[in-house]
């Protein structure tokens, strides 16, 4: 089901325009069960991914700059209904950033289509692909994340690598130079990579990781305080420790983690959704905009 802004066929329902923008759910034009779905975070450009039960991958939307992943690209390509992805089989995991898209196999491997400008695929250039490519020479990985023109991926061994848009650190690789290529994220210190993490996210600008011992850590753009570390602006380009609501421990006892638009989320192992960043359009659900 899908619904909202359809100007560019991201709800998959045969049309586009504003006028066909929908206010409550309606089904998308395919059959067949889904297990996840994904939107393109970009208010021009949108598009959604979606992965089917059977390892198959489908899209529909904007398609300005390959991000569908069907061989084409530009407005007049724009997909309408959803469309299979041919060339992807045994998918296990997608994730959309602002124009490009991200799918992890089941041997491990990264796919990745779109646009490329920031490096954001991963392939050692920065050539948009209108289909998806596999990353090579990489270790196997168990998760991906995709933020606005940045990706992650959690390697099985626990260490986390990123790629793409780096001005505001979100690489967490201690500078703010862009990488067409992976690398991986340093500790806190710098001295060594981040280790015994078990889930990422990907937000606009900033990252997230969770750690086996129920900690988070933050790294990239700190504005509105979507770290969690007390810091309103500016960046960190290495993770930082997120606090916990009283402002003076750290957060414990996290079994998962979200990032959005300038915010984050974090579920407690009691059941609970902790929300830090940015409030505007009520974001953090605590009653204010603010």
């Amino acid at each position: 089901m899908s619904w909202g802004s359809n100007e560019s066929g991201e709800l998959g329902i045969g049309t586009a325009s504003p006028s066909a923008n929908k206010l409550s759910p309606v089904e998308s034009y395919t059959s067949g069960r889904f297990i996840a779905v994904r939107g393109g975070q970009n208010d021009m450009y949108n598009h959604t991914i979606a992965l089917k039960s059977d390892g198959t991958v489908w899209a529909w939307g904007n398609n300005e700059y390959g991000q569908i992943g069907d061989g084409e690209s530009g407005a007049i390509n724009d997909r309408h209904e959803p469309v299979k992805l041919e060339s992807l089989s045994g998918i296990i995991s997608i994730d959309a950033g602002s124009t490009h898209s991200i799918a992890l196999d089941q041997d491990g491997d990264v796919w990745v289509w779109g646009q490329n400008i920031s490096g954001q695929l991963g392939t050692s250039d920065n050539t948009n692909q209108y289909t998806p490519v596999m990353l090579y020479g990489l270790p196997k990985f168990q998760s991906i994340a995709a933020g606005k023109d940045h990706s992650l991926a959690l390697a099985a061994d626990g260490y986390v690598w990123a790629w793409g848009y780096n001005m505001e650190g979100q690489l967490g690789v201690n500078d703010t130079t862009n990488r067409n290529t992976p690398v991986q994220v340093l500790s806190p210190s710098g001295a060594g990579y981040l280790s015994n993490v078990v889930a990422i996210a990907a937000g606009t600008r900033h990252s997230l990781a969770l750690k086996n011992d129920g900690s988070v850590w933050a790294w990239g753009s700190a504005d509105y305080g979507c770290l969690g570390n007390t810091y309103t602006s500016g960046y960190y380009s290495l993770p930082v420790e997120t606090y916990s609501t009283d402002s003076m421990s750290y957060l414990k006892n996290i079994i998962a983690i979200a990032a959005g638009h300038e915010h984050s989320l974090a579920l407690t192992n009691e059941g609970n959704v902790l929300a830090w960043g940015r409030g505007q359009y009520g974001r953090l659900g605590n009653n204010t905009s603010m």
